[in-house]
């Protein structure tokens, strides 16, 4: 779905649809996700964004021990 529309969407699952894992891939993807009585998709969303935090620290981590080595 995210690839034919060319980018991040927003999804609303309004019947529970959908499972933790597909509403993580979701987030992980740059989407934004919505589930009526499902009070723990805030809880995915902040795990997911934690996650790509701490990816993006080991990176610019990295980038900056390699520079000091030259």
């Amino acid at each position: 779905m995210v690839e034919s529309v060319g980018g991040p969407i927003a999804v609303i699952d309004c019947f529970g649809i959908l499972s933790d894992e597909k509403i993580r891939r979701y987030f992980e993807m740059g989407c934004e996700v919505k589930g009526l009585g499902r009070g723990h998709v805030k809880r995915i969303k902040d795990q997911v964004r934690e996650e790509k935090e701490q990816m993006l620290s080991k990176k610019i981590g990295a980038r900056a021990k390699g520079k000091g080595s030259r």
